[in-house]
């Protein structure tokens, strides 16, 4: 290889260095490693359950692969996968079964999941639908119509059991208050916070030796609380720092601090979604250099 390749490759890597930064050097604990793309968790509102998707490759089906809902019991470490009745197999192969995360009862003792697929329309369906017009001119009738099915998970049993069903009571999720922070963002390469107080708790600039700069999302965006988690007792803020190179697009360097003291600590980098338990665990997926994406676990100090 002559020089140009490797100054090419050089290049290549500098910033792509800065996009993994593995959990367990900032103190995480790895507790999930989804199988596949999917990078999704929820947590039960008393902080025992964790659900996250993984690929599931069902058997005598067409499908390569459909998203599954996995549930780790974090009292054990224990990772469940419901059984399934043969109604749910079938539904599975048809492409029709769960497919997506789970949400949680206000009593901790169900898991809803939700699907939604297409199936096709019979042909009493087409007739009735091309008898539909308007102007004179009939309506073009898709093939296919859509279906949606609901599901629920008994946790208190085990193993978990799966079945099919028409009620969903998920815990209602309460509106974000946004944190008591100031951002202060100057010219993409310094980044100030400040407490309510307006105490100076943390300071970005950027990480990567040849990258453009750095942001962060204003709270006064509708979707502020996708990149930022306050703790249960409100002295603890989880936020992502977004961070721009020439030779990538905006990864997300995971960030918590003191929101009294300051002192911010590095997480890791990509960080896709953060959430709290009750007693102040921090949860967050992540990218890792050995996996796909792990979810990891920080407890408090």
């Amino acid at each position: 290889m002559n020089f140009r390749g490797l100054l090419f490759i050089s290049l290549i890597c500098l910033p792509a260095c800065a996009l993994v930064s593995n959990p367990e050097k900032s103190g995480g604990e790895i507790i999930a490693i989804p199988e596949g793309p999917w990078c999704e968790f929820h947590l039960s509102p008393d902080g025992n359950w964790l659900s996250y998707i993984g690929d599931y490759h069902p058997e005598n089906s067409g499908q390569d692969f459909q998203r599954q809902t996995v549930f780790l019991e974090l009292s054990t470490g224990e990772a469940h996968h419901p059984e399934l009745n043969n109604e749910l197999k079938q539904l599975i192969a048809d492409g029709l079964g769960p497919d997506g995360n789970a949400c949680f009862s206000d009593d901790n003792r169900t898991a809803y999941i939700s699907s939604s697929g297409v199936v096709p329309r019979t042909e009493r369906e087409r007739d009735r639908a091309e008898l539909q017009q308007d102007g004179g001119v009939a309506f073009s009738v898709p093939g296919y119509r859509p279906e949606r099915n609901r599901f629920k998970v008994d946790l208190t049993s085990k193993p978990l059991q799966m079945v099919r069903t028409d009620e969903v009571k998920c815990t209602e999720p309460q509106n974000p208050v946004p944190p008591p922070i100031r951002i202060e963002q100057q010219g993409g390469n310094l980044i100030q916070l400040y407490n309510s107080e307006n105490n100076l708790i943390a300071e970005h600039k950027p990480r990567g030796r040849i990258n453009r700069g750095i942001s962060m999302v204003e709270l006064s965006r509708s979707s502020w609380h996708r990149y930022y988690a306050v703790s249960p007792d409100q002295t603890q803020l989880a936020y992502q720092v977004f961070e721009s190179g020439p030779l990538f697009s905006s990864p997300t360097h995971g960030y918590i601090v003191d929101l009294q003291e300051g002192s911010a600590k590095f997480l890791a980098a990509s960080v896709y979604s953060f959430s709290w338990d009750p007693i102040g665990n921090l949860y967050a997926c992540t990218s890792h250099s050995n996996h796909n994406n792990v979810i990891a676990r920080w407890k408090p100090n």
